[in-house]
């Protein structure tokens, strides 16, 4: 048996029909549910940057550090 996921009519879905669940399912998550989820979200956005410039400068001191995490996150 096919998985519906797999049909043919699924290969020519638009962009916004194959979003339609998801958007669904957030919509129907408790507001401290979605929260939750945006802060994780933003937290490990954070710590990407963080071993971005990291990997890029392991030289930096911290101070050094914090001052171009600063400057990436919130521009000058």
């Amino acid at each position: 048996m096919t998985s519906p996921l797999c049909s043919e009519r699924n290969h020519s879905m638009t962009p916004e029909e194959a979003s339609a669940p998801q958007v669904e399912m957030w919509r129907r998550l408790p507001l401290e549910e979605r929260l939750r989820i945006v802060f994780a979200m933003i937290g490990d956005g954070f710590a990407l940057v963080a071993a971005s410039i990291r990997a890029a400068h392991p030289e930096y001191t911290p101070e050094e550090f914090r001052a171009a995490l600063r400057k990436r996150i919130y521009g000058e």
